[in-house]
């Protein structure tokens, strides 16, 4: 049998088994979102990925299946040492023994694209080696293609009132294919690093280029505690809310002044070692533009000023609209009224729960026709994941008021005076030495000369705009 007949009578098992599981769910009598999570869990990894990435896509999915779907994990027997070390020496085009001294035949971790193995260089450097499962990439191009001929074959349009299954297919691919490439993996790593260079107490793992290829990863092996480790980082000595303050602090960074943040920051992808945090799985990252950026400063500036008609104006711009021309400009306004008095009444401390807060914009805009775009989504859904993470570490934590006190800041409009303001903002955001454990407690010395700079700073900050103002009072107007 030639190959070409062996896969079309592979693809033709595939699509047989699809329909079945479709038929199995009774797709044509109407979708609920536990029957979606079922019917993605049992057509398999591809589909489990696929579930996950609509997860954190509540402006196309609504959010009882977004929340349905974030049930799903990945069960994923793991590639044996041998497959994995054949798919090496295939990467290098030399044996996988010329390169490391040995590779750990059980996975730190298993996914369904990809798995992460302990290993040794030659010299003896421990090392993390992520590895592309075998045919990843041609597996998930199928079933996405053989899933929507099914869907065409039963004829099934009852999904198409809850979302439109065809696009969405083709953007999730799209996602996927970036958590298939290692390279864009570890120039993500990279690009991350030097966003958190000025700040000591976080960083990411160093990159193996040299050994680095599409399907390969090579990095830094870290080990550490997990986020979500509570004692382990208690008995090493760790404050939780110390680890929680600077964990938030990281991630400000990340979205509000790099405009490029992790966008699925678990507790399992954040470690806790040697007092430094460490952001891991850099497979998928979100990214918002400057334009999407000043706009959502624009919404909270509009929001100190009690003025919906430039919150909704603001929130417009988020979905690349323009307000000028936008015809339910007015209307959204109105709709935007209640929302705006209402956060505006509360203290900042009192604006507790992000999911809420994102939540009603994105009824309110869907009710004007406005669509949302997958960057706010990935910025907003993010921001969940965190509020979970701050209120399991640190119950004291308010991520809303931290967040908000900065972004307040930042948009405090213009002139000296809240320049000034962001200036300070961001020296406090990124301030501060390693975390405090046994074997790192900082001395007095290193706690006053960190604290002094930070202060030095900003007082000369302050001098200099003062200078800058009496200059301005003094200079003759035309």
């Amino acid at each position: 049998m030639s190959a070409a007949q062996m896969e079309t009578t592979s693809d033709g098992k595939r699509l047989i088994e699809i329909i079945r599981v479709l038929n199995q769910h009774k797709i044509t009598q109407g979708m609920t979102p536990q029957k979606f999570c079922a019917i993605c869990n049992d057509l398999g990894p591809t589909f489990v990925k696929f579930g996950q990435l609509l997860s954190m896509r509540p402006d196309v999915l609504p959010k009882a299946y977004c929340d349905e779907l974030e049930s799903l994990r990945t069960d994923a027997s793991h590639v044996i040492t041998a497959q994995i070390r054949e798919i090496i020496s295939d990467e290098y085009g030399a044996p996988w023994n010329t390169v490391f001294q040995s590779i750990k035949p059980f996975p730190l971790g298993a996914a369904s694209v990809s798995q992460v193995h302990e290993a040794y260089l030659l010299e003896g450097t421990r090392v993390a080696v992520k590895v592309v499962r075998p045919n990843a990439y041609q597996q998930m191009e199928r079933d996405i293609r053989l899933l929507k001929k099914a869907l065409g074959i039963l004829r099934f349009s009852s999904m198409s009132k809850v979302v439109d299954l065809t696009e969405a297919l083709d953007e999730m691919w799209e996602t996927a294919k970036d958590e298939l490439n290692m390279l864009q993996e570890a120039e993500n790593i990279e690009r991350l690093q030097k966003n958190l260079t000025e700040m000591k107490f976080c960083r990411c793992p160093a990159v193996f280029h040299d050994y680095t290829t599409k399907n390969v990863l090579v990095m830094e092996y870290i080990g550490g505690y997990e986020l979500n480790d509570y004692e382990g980082m208690k008995n090493a000595g760790y404050s939780l809310q110390e680890v929680c303050q600077k964990v938030i602090r990281s991630y400000i960074k990340q979205f509000s002044e790099d405009r490029f943040f992790h966008a699925d920051p678990h507790s399992g992808n954040i470690r806790v070692q040697n007092g430094e945090l460490i952001w891991l799985d850099m497979g998928m990252m979100g990214t918002l533009s400057e334009e999407m950026n000043e706009a959502i400063f624009a919404c909270m500036h509009a929001i100190l000023k009690n003025d919906s008609q430039g919150f909704a104006d603001g929130a417009l711009r988020v979905c690349g609209y323009d307000p000028e021309t936008f015809e339910k400009r007015e209307q959204l306004g109105e709709a935007f009224k209640d929302y705006v008095e209402r956060y505006r009444s509360l203290s900042i401390g009192d604006m507790r729960d992000s999911i809420e807060i994102v939540t009603d914009i994105m009824q309110i805009a869907k009710s004007c026709d406005v669509k949302i775009p997958r960057e706010f989504t990935m910025y907003s859904r993010s921001l969940f994941v965190m509020e979970g993470i701050v209120a399991d570490l640190d119950a004291d934590t308010d991520l809303v008021k931290i967040l908000g006190k900065y972004l307040f800041a930042q948009s405090a409009g213009t002139g000296m005076a809240a320049e000034l303001a962001r200036k300070i903002a961001h020296k406090r955001l990124v301030a501060g030495a390693k975390l405090r454990y046994n074997e790192y407690v900082p001395s007095a010395e290193e706690i006053y000369e960190d604290e002094k700079s930070v202060e030095e700073e900003i007082e000369a900050m302050k001098e200099e705009a003062a200078e800058a103002q009496k200059e301005q009072e003094e200079t003759p107007k035309e």
